[in-house]
């Protein structure tokens, strides 16, 4: 929604782009009623009374079936209008066929859109059908507009004619009035253009050649501009021919009817024209020319463009109102989108007022190069400059405020001035702001190298009444200004993508996405406090055999503490109380369970210093099994043991009989089916629990389904996690980089990778440490959005959250800075419900 000023100053006009609606509604064909039918009705009147709809479309409901497809978003909720609006495709054909349904059986009534004429051939009759017209509008609830309504007028001006007691009805001469008040031409540039615009009526007007041949000694090498009696009588000639017949064509509502108009630096030009079809070509029927404004000669050229082609609309308005695919005919190329499917909220201020000014229009924009486009451009370089209408865009003085309130609104006058300054004094916005108000090159190789990036977005750059540059409805920032402006869109330190988003909202450069990329990757503040980021699973292959591979760790209950053995196979647990946790102890403890069970390939640990102490690594050696060790402070690494640990704590708390309790869970079948005690030692174990004494005899399971079947299981939990954690790998570290180590806040440099996965020997303040790569946070990295994150306000706690092992290494000298909170606020999303607006008052 945008919201505009009227010009009265206090009505509001609420403008919806329903452009991707339109795609979707289907119009209703209205066959509109014929000029000429219209006008065969005013021969003989003498009295004549204008009439206009106040507010047009909205004084036709609609359906509360349909309400909510015209939905629009608004900074207080969404809405949706329960009146016509105006940028729907079958307003204006429902609308006249409503006005058309409530005149119906009216005498000496002729309506067009919002536009009702009444006539009499005598007062009496005129004011008797007139006060009939009004009580039929009375009853049916329109309401006309006071100020634009004129009573017993013996002559008028409707559809394109004038309509008078005396004369009857007579051709506009607005029509033509763009040929007849043409200038002569005062060098030979203006003699071609002139007749590249006649040659374009060459069918309809006969021996041109010959009539024209004056002019066209004045092209020649050898002789000299001289404007005399014989080229003025062949100009005035000219102009003769080309606003009469058969050259000029009355308009047909039947017909294919098409705009061309276009702008040159100091005026406006545009032709109506219809298709002949005995001709097989393209007759006109009105010519309009117009001069600017000294505020609309410093318009970007685009918008000088579309200023062209909205000023033409609604000069034609009468003529075009609920014409099926009106054909808009421009030669700037980039329009075709700006006034097509291209979004209203991404144009430019005037742009955007341009836009909703056509909106009531259905039209079809066609790019055409600058040569077809002859009369439009030949009208456009001799304007008049007569008065103009109260409702011509020209005269539109909200379109400048509109431009000063958002600019105002999104900075102050004090920095304002400072753009203005940087960009006096500096050369490039000098060529810059000269192309922007005078027209870019029509190729890039044209164009200065240090101009290409301006010459990209040459379609929606501006400037301000106050010479300020805009690029759409983004404000340009000189270089000068540019560190400053890059702190306030960093402030909040929101991460790169809230920060690029809060620069599109309002000022632009060339490359800002980059520059607030580099801001925000050269903030330590945002290194430092960056979240954790969770990297994909990695799952090892289940082991061949039961007893494989093994995973160590100890356990604390009531200051009593337990070694824990599991295998990777058959998930049997192995509890021992430990009398000492000492290396020794730990070995002994180890060799028992290694007696009965068999020594394991693979033994997987923690870097408590039991597992990691010389005498460890001898033992083995000596039994002849390798020792896998997880990174510090990375349980997860170890995940079996670490479910292992968390299972025999909860049985060691809740169970009287511990041995009893452990037994209950080796022979507790797992998702397999089988049991720990199955899969181990290929026999189910007696239990309190009663059983046939047939189920004890050893058997073994299907040892390689069960490998397949876990192995699935693993694939499908990875699956899991890595959704559930929106998971991403992290960039491999090289030796010497700098990283930042979130767990002891402080930097240190890598030295080297070692063979574990993701596992990193660093170096820093404190001594060397190891540390899976989640913990490291490289200061080249590229930052990456936070936002998905830092919008999760809550987080849920998992209970069976591992324990985090101690970091054994030396600790840092000094004591790390607290963690900076921030004070964010809560807020919770809310539903937005569709709300209907009451009767509208624009």
């Amino acid at each position: 929604m945008v919201a505009v000023l009227k010009a009265n100053k206090k009505d509001v006009r609420i403008c919806i782009d329903y452009t991707e609606l339109n795609k979707c509604v289907v119009r209703n064909r209205h066959i509109m009623p014929s000029v000429e039918k219209n006008l065969a009705q005013l021969e003989e009147a003498r009295w004549f009374s204008l009439l206009d709809a106040n507010k047009g479309y909205h004084q036709v409901p609609l359906c509360k079936c349909c309400r909510h497809v015209t939905t629009f978003i608004t900074p207080f909720g969404r809405y949706c209008s329960d009146r016509l609006p105006m940028g729907l495709c079958p307003s204006a054909e429902h609308f006249q066929e409503s006005m058309s349904t409530v005149l119906d059986g009216l005498q000496n009534v002729v309506n067009l859109s919002d536009d009702v004429l009444v006539h009499g051939r005598t007062l009496e009759e005129h004011d008797k059908c007139l006060r009939a017209v009004l009580q039929r509008l009375s009853e049916s609830g329109l309401t006309l507009n006071k100020d634009k309504c004129v009573f017993r007028q013996k002559r008028v001006r409707f559809l394109g004619y004038i309509v008078s007691a005396d004369e009857g009805v007579q051709p506009d001469p607005e029509k033509v009035k763009a040929i007849t008040s043409m200038k002569r031409p005062t060098n030979t540039t203006e003699v071609k253009r002139f007749l590249g615009m006649v040659h374009f009526q060459l069918k309809f007007i006969e021996h041109l050649a010959d009539i024209t041949k004056p002019l066209r000694e004045l092209l020649k090498d050898s002789v000299e501009f001289m404007w005399e009696s014989p080229q003025e009588k062949a100009f005035k000639e000219v102009k003769k021919r080309l606003i009469e017949a058969p050259a000029l064509s009355l308009f047909n509502t039947n017909k294919k009817t098409r705009i061309s108009a276009d702008s040159s630096s100091y005026g406006l030009g545009a032709v109506l024209e219809q298709f002949d079809e005995e001709q097989e070509d393209w007759r006109p029927v009105y010519y309009a020319s117009r001069a600017l404004s000294k505020t609309k000669k410093r318009y970007a050229q685009i918008e000088k463009e579309a200023l062209a082609l909205t000023w033409a609309y609604e000069k034609f308005a009468a003529f075009i109102i609920g014409a099926p695919d009106l054909v808009l005919r421009t030669d700037h190329k980039p329009l075709i989108s700006i006034l097509g499917p291209k979004p209203i909220s991404d144009l430019s201020l005037r742009l955007q007022r341009f836009r909703m000014r056509l909106m009531r229009f259905a039209y079809i924009v066609e790019y055409v190069a600058g040569k077809a486009l002859m009369t439009a451009d030949t009208l456009s370089r001799a304007p008049l400059s007569d008065a103009r209408d109260a409702e011509d865009c020209l005269c539109d003085d909200g379109i400048e405020k509109f431009v000063q309130a958002v600019v105002k609104r999104r900075m102050s006058d004090q920095f304002a001035i400072k753009i203005r300054e940087m960009q006096d004094k500096d050369m490039v916005m000098q060529d810059v702001l000269k192309y922007v108000r005078e027209g870019w090159p029509r190729y890039r190789r044209d164009v200065p190298e240090k101009l290409l990036p301006y010459f990209e977005e040459k379609g929606i750059l501006t400037v301000t009444p106050d010479g300020t540059l805009l690029c759409g409805t983004r404000i340009h920032i000189p270089k000068g200004l540019r560190n400053e402006v890059l702190e306030k869109i960093h402030q909040g330190h929101l991460g790169e993508k809230k920060c690029q988003g809060r620069a599109r909202q309002s000022v632009w450069w060339p490359g800002v996405n980059a520059d607030v990329r580099a801001r925000c990757l050269k903030c330590t503040i945002c290194l430092e406090h960056r979240l954790q980021t969770k990297e994909p699973l990695i799952v090892t292959e289940p082991p061949e055999r039961p007893w494989q591979e093994v995973a160590v760790d100890f356990c604390e209950r009531e200051g009593r503490h337990y070694l824990v053995m599991v295998d990777y196979f058959s998930r049997y647990p192995e509890v021992v109380y430990m009398s000492s946790t000492t290396a020794a102890n730990t070995i002994a403890k180890m060799k028992d369970i290694f007696g009965r069970h068999g020594i394991p390939e693979q033994v997987r640990s923690d870097n408590d210093p039991q597992f990691s102490s010389q005498e460890y690594k001898q033992f083995a050696k000596n039994f002849g099994f390798a020792i896998v060790t997880s990174s510090p402070r990375y349980p997860q690494s170890n995940g079996k043991v670490e479910a292992a640990v968390k299972t025999v704590k909860r049985i060691l708390e809740k169970e009287t009989e511990p041995t009893l309790g452990l037994l209950a869970y080796r022979t507790s079948p797992l998702e397999t089916g089988s049991s720990p005690s199955e899969l181990l030692m290929g026999r189910k174990l007696r239990t309190p629990v009663p059983c046939s004494a047939m189920t004890l005899t050893p058997k073994w399971p299907d040892l390689k389904a069960y490998r397949q079947q876990l192995w699935a299981g693993k694939l499908r939990s990875k699956q899991q996690y890595d959704k559930r954690h929106r998971v991403r790998e992290l960039p491999e570290l090289m030796p010497g980089e700098l990283v930042w180590i979130k767990d002891q806040r402080a930097y240190g440099t890598v030295v080297r990778r070692r063979t574990e996965p993701r596992s990193y020997d660093v170096r820093y303040p404190g001594g060397l440490l190891r540390r899976n790569r989640s913990f490291l946070e490289s200061t080249r990295r590229a930052m990456e959005d936070d936002d998905e994150d830092e919008d999760d306000w809550g987080t849920v706690a998992n209970e069976d959250q591992p324990r985090q092992e101690a970091d054994k290494e030396p600790a840092p000298a000094e004591q790390p800075e607290p963690l900076r909170q921030s004070s964010r606020q809560h807020n919770t999303p809310r539903r937005l419900h569709y709300q209907q607006l009451g009767k509208p008052t624009c």
